[in-house]
């Protein structure tokens, strides 16, 4: 995929950079560097992005007519089927981008 090599390009220069903030040592009178690496993990992510909000801003963002009738179609008639002790259940899903698809993330920075 491309976005590999985007990803292993951006791994490097954070490596790089690690590596050259901490090549200076003080009793050598070199320069010291500092580095700090902060990352965020959103909690259930993709859970969380609401079909209803994602079709929102698709409309404010006036997305052309055949792009919001896409996603909604892709979006719509969701059930999670799964099986009890007793017997198979289904539940109507209203919310969530599948983590992994095409659309996924794209869906869930809407």
């Amino acid at each position: 995929m491309a976005s590999d090599g985007l990803t292993m390009d951006a791994i490097n220069h954070v490596v790089n950079v690690t590596r050259d903030a901490i090549k200076g040592f003080r009793w050598r009178r070199e320069p010291k560097k500092y580095c700090a690496i902060v990352t965020l993990d959103i909690r259930r992510t993709f859970n969380s992005a609401r079909w209803n909000c994602i079709k929102e801003v698709l409309r404010k963002l006036d997305a052309p007519f055949y792009l919001e009738k896409m996603v909604a179609d892709y979006l719509s008639h969701r059930i999670l089927k799964y099986d009890t002790e007793i017997d198979p259940k289904e539940y109507e899903i209203t919310g969530d981008v599948l983590q992994g698809s095409v659309l996924g993330l794209l869906l869930w920075n809407v």
